[in-house]
């Protein structure tokens, strides 16, 4: 990570899939972490059922220059692309994935997309400057490859294709190298092992606006599981602040 630049969520679900430690890191990121990984397996699994039996395979291996220029730019998700899928996955998606993001939240999303801001190439041939870039996004002129972050440009394609989002762009032009397919066999593994071990952190940590519907959605427990989990983590915080309060009450007499 470079200097001068906070650590994103993304950066902390890489260091859990890859089984190291994150204790250095803030709560707050870590909980953003964890959701993201909910999210993913979710996405993951739909994905998985999109895929005929049998028909999952190793991605090729694929290498770029991932250095990224210093600015940011915004655009609009309906440029985004991705390798070319698998032949299962050219029609309609699975009704699992389809109804998931039907139900997800479009301000969770935007959230997560910022969490993970994708990873674009963009050819500077075909988009000279940010306004031209943008216009031609818009109004789907343009294609913008996706390499890193794939999932959360799916999502943000799917959910938001026509809102402004941030992303980092690569300092050197290259074509997609991965697909939504490729991740099932990649990622799904490790993330559906993340996401089922801290269900309960999950399911405390969503945002208060969607809280309850989002823990169903993303842990597949049942509304009235997800409600007593939160109502104990509420009572448990209010007890905790309560003893600290008093403990400090105590030490400054």
């Amino acid at each position: 990570m470079k200097a001068g630049r906070k650590t994103l969520p993304c950066e902390v679900l890489r260091k859990l899939l890859l089984q190291q430690s994150v204790h250095s890191y803030s709560k707050a990121s870590i909980d953003a972490a964890l959701l993201l990984a909910a999210t993913y397996r979710k996405v993951l699994l739909g994905a998985k059922q999109w895929l005929p039996e049998g028909e999952i395979g190793l991605p090729a291996r694929a290498k770029w220059q991932r250095a990224c220029i210093n600015n940011t730019q915004l655009l609009y998700p309906a440029a985004f692309c991705f390798a070319p899928p698998h032949k299962a996955l050219a029609g309609r998606p699975s009704f699992e994935l389809y109804a998931f993001l039907q139900a997800i939240p479009e301000a969770f999303v935007a959230q997560l997309v910022e969490w993970a801001p994708p990873i674009v190439a963009i050819d500077p041939v075909s988009i000279k400057s940010p306004t031209q870039g943008i216009t031609a996004n818009r109004h789907g002129a343009s294609s913008v490859p996706v390499l890193g972050n794939v999932l959360s440009a799916f999502l943000a394609k799917e959910v938001l294709p026509k809102t402004l989002v941030r992303t980092r762009v690569l300092k050197k032009y290259t074509k997609a190298r991965f697909g939504l397919h490729d991740f099932v066999q990649l990622a799904l593994p490790a993330i559906d092992a993340i996401a089922l071990e801290n269900c309960k952190q999950i399911v405390c940590t969503a945002p208060v606006a969607n809280a309850l519907s989002l823990g169903v959605l993303l842990t597949d427990w049942s509304l009235s599981n997800v409600k007593q989990i939160r109502s104990r983590s509420s009572h448990e915080s209010l007890v905790s602040k309560a003893t600290r309060s008093s403990t400090a009450s105590s030490r400054s007499k």
